[in-house]
């Protein structure tokens, strides 16, 4: 709803061209299509659309995480600069993009197109209609849409706050990633959905996805919090209260079975943990039920927090809530805000890392900018209900946010080839892997160097504990065998080995090791090397949370 005056002097500004790209999420394909177009339009256009064989249709939404999945894509590849080009005078002259959400047929009624399956009933004030997921424009626990303002028959996911902020500061209808009632004729990029299996046929928009920056499929989000920051999530006694940015309660309201409707104190715990990886750090929020609260009361106390953190541009960066566990730092799920928490979960609280993934290609300017945001601060919004928590976070200082972990510990993340200043020709390749099967970790390191002006690599491995932050290898040097001469005639009996030194590898962060090397015994000295990573696995950006440990 919502129309502001004068919204055609932002119409006369030159459009912003923007490709459209494609995304995956749980086993579908998106397509954003960045042609301005009504609603009607680009219903006929997206049901006359294939990808891989597959028939396309306006986006369906029907979960929490595909809608946070979806507005992660959205806000990760659509700039601020292209808002006009897909805006809605009546929208309060804000950004949209269509979703197959109408209500054409019977005013109220609305329903998914092309399926025709109803999910609301009425207008803001009015019901899901079986339960079925809604995102419609809320601001401090008041609902304000679908309002069929000046007679709005189709539903757009907002890109931004409406009204604009920068037209009508101070007043708020509904934010970025909900929805709202807009009128059909508006032009606004629009969102194909495909239902695809998960990883079949060729990559989308191959033009879109470099190699750089595409990632493994195992883990499809692109991460402000690299791996390496926390081994595991603090309990209660170990938050760092020099660290804390906030601490309270909040009231939290829940109807137990068969009685009248009760409320709760949560404990909201809010903090920044500093990374060694350079310009990198992560917030954390914990949630505590006080003493005494029984298992059955605990698990009818559903809290669903939406999270966001607008920066002094006012632009929200939305945040997932991931839960780490020990040592495995396994996703919680890839949805906005954290949801149903049960009596064990709060045995002593529960924490998570609020990250801000972004879901298909990124360009590292863009994650640069995401990292940038996030380190920066700003207001952290976290709502349920009628209530919103408003935090001011402060921006990472490293001197005062001080890491979780005393040092960086070995992982796969620091598989790679590494070079020292001033060796030319000359380096380290590394790999720590794990035995499938067996619960070993090991490192394996080929040191290429010279002696007496001849080439030669001398090499060690090891298995390793979870958690080390430094290995020493006995490094040794092979010769003998024809092997690459003549293969037939290769034995491993004229393989010698003659241990030379040790080699210690200390990590100082993903991208730079410390190497101190003693042959002395050899006669050939000793030394200390910085070494710098000089290529990383393709598609794993050791820095960013782009693939499991």
């Amino acid at each position: 709803m919502y129309r502001v005056l004068g919204l055609s002097l932002l119409s006369l500004l030159p459009g912003v061209a923007l490709a459209d790209f494609f995304f995956q999420h749980g086993g579908h394909t998106y397509q954003l299509v960045t042609t301005p177009t009504s609603w009607s339009s680009a219903k006929t256009n997206a049901e006359n659309s294939t990808f891989n064989g597959f028939p396309g249709y306006l986006a369906i939404i029907e979960t929490e995480a595909e809608n946070a999945a979806i507005y992660s894509a959205l806000q990760s590849q659509i700039a601020s600069s292209a808002f006009a080009a897909t805006s809605a005078e009546d929208g309060g002259g804000s950004a949209y993009v269509w979703l197959g959400a109408n209500d054409l047929d019977t005013e109220g009624q609305w329903i998914w197109a092309p399926t025709g399956e109803p999910f609301w009933s009425g207008n803001q004030s009015g019901v899901s209609v079986s339960s079925r997921y809604n995102n419609w424009g809320v601001d401090g626990g008041s609902r304000n849409e679908p309002d069929n303002f000046e007679n709005q028959d189709a539903a757009g996911m907002a890109l931004q706050t409406w009204p604009n902020p920068a037209l009508n500061a101070g007043f708020v209808l509904g934010t970025a990633g909900q929805w709202n009632d807009v009128d059909a004729a508006n032009q606004l990029y629009y969102l194909i959905e495909y239902e695809t299996d998960s990883g079949s046929g060729p990559s989308p928009s191959p033009e879109g996805y470099i190699n750089s920056y595409r990632y493994p499929d195992n883990y499809d989000v692109v991460s402000a919090v690299p791996r390496g920051c926390l081994s595991e999530l603090p309990n209660a006694r170990d938050i760092p209260q020099g660290q804390v940015i906030a601490a309270g309660t909040v009231s939290q309201d829940f109807i137990p079975e068969g009685a009248s409707q009760g409320s709760v104190n949560v404990r909201v715990t809010v903090w920044r943990h500093g990374c060694h990886d350079p310009n990198r750090s992560a917030i954390l929020v914990r949630f505590s039920l006080p003493n005494g609260i029984s298992d059955a009361l605990a698990e009818q106390i559903r809290m669903r927090p939406m999270m966001a953190l607008r920066d002094d541009q006012g632009e929200d960066i939305p945040l997932v809530a991931y839960h780490w566990n020990h040592g495995v730092e396994g996703a919680l799920g890839a949805k906005t805000g954290v949801r149903g928490f049960d009596a064990d979960a709060f045995d002593d609280g529960v924490t998570y890392v609020l990250d801000t993934p972004a879901y298909g290609s990124v360009s590292a300017e863009q994650l640069d900018q995401l990292i940038d945001r996030y380190n920066a601060g700003g207001q952290l919004r976290i709502g349920w209900g009628s209530q919103t928590v408003l935090v001011n976070v402060n921006a990472y200082t490293p001197s005062a946010d001080k890491p979780q972990l005393t040092a960086p510990v070995f992982t796969g993340r620091m598989t790679g080839q590494w070079i020292a200043d001033g060796l030319p020709a000359t380096g380290l390749v590394l790999q720590v892997g794990e035995v499938p099967k067996q619960d070993r970790n090991y490192v394996f390191a080929i040191w290429f160097t010279y002696l007496d002006g001849k080439p030669i690599w001398v090499a060690a491995n090891k298995d390793i504990d979870q958690g080390v932050n430094e290995v020493t290898l006995d490094m040794a040097y092979f010769e003998g065998g024809e092997l690459f001469n003549r293969p037939g005639d290769f034995s491993g009996t004229d393989i010698s080995a003659e241990i030379l030194g040790t080699m210690t590898l200390r990590v100082v962060n993903c991208n730079q090791i410390e190497a101190v090397t003693n042959f002395s015994g050899s006669g050939l000295g000793t030394s200390t090397l910085n070494l710098q990573r000089l290529i990383r696995i393709a598609g794993y950006d050791c820095d960013g949370t782009q693939s499991i440990l």
